[in-house]
């Protein structure tokens, strides 16, 4: 009997030491913001924003993280995803709202604002509304009237035609904002 108490006493030390190095050690789940050991909702506002656009629909999209399961995640959290969803066409602001308890279980979703009126492609001489800035990666290549949004260390880059690009701001040598 005595192996057995042996067992359980050190699965238990082995369980409570992965338990406070999720909560101490691995910071957020979703990597950003702050994070609470016990409990931790936050809302993070997205830059970038244009609040020309009326804000008439929302779409969220959602990426679901379960630790028990050695880490296990699902859900895609993209603004392209966030958009579809809510029918929003031409997105006003993004906001990024997550949640973590007890680091078992996270959530981290991109909200997006705005309408759901038809995006009428932008040209190098008229970009459609919000598509005025230019994005110029570390390789060479040059996104010009395209809206950007920076959210903690990506760069998602709007295209006038709907498509979107995030990338990592490590790839990105200078964005500059147009009007």
């Amino acid at each position: 009997m005595k192996p057995m108490k042996n067992i359980l006493k050190v699965s238990i030390v082995v369980l409570f030491s992965t338990l406070m190095a999720q909560c101490l050690f691995m910071g957020h789940p979703a990597g950003q913001g702050p994070m609470g050991a016990l409990y931790q909702e936050t809302t993070m506002a997205g830059s970038g924003n244009d609040l020309t656009i009326p804000q008439t629909h929302e779409g969220r999209a959602c990426t679901n993280r379960f630790w028990l399961y050695i880490g296990s995640s699902w859900g895609e959290g993209t603004i392209e995803n966030a958009a579809e969803n809510g029918g929003v066409t031409r997105i006003s602001t993004v906001d990024t709202e997550q949640l973590n308890i007890l680091s078992i279980y996270s959530r981290q979703c991109t909200v997006v604002r705005g309408d759901n009126k038809p995006v009428k492609p932008g040209s190098t001489s008229q970009p459609g509304p919000g598509f005025s800035d230019t994005v110029i990666m570390r390789d060479g290549t040059v996104h010009r009237n395209v809206k950007t949004i920076i959210q903690g260390n990506l760069v998602n880059i709007i295209k006038s035609d709907g498509t979107s690009l995030t990338v990592p701001k490590t790839q990105v040598r200078a964005v500059r904002k147009g009007r």
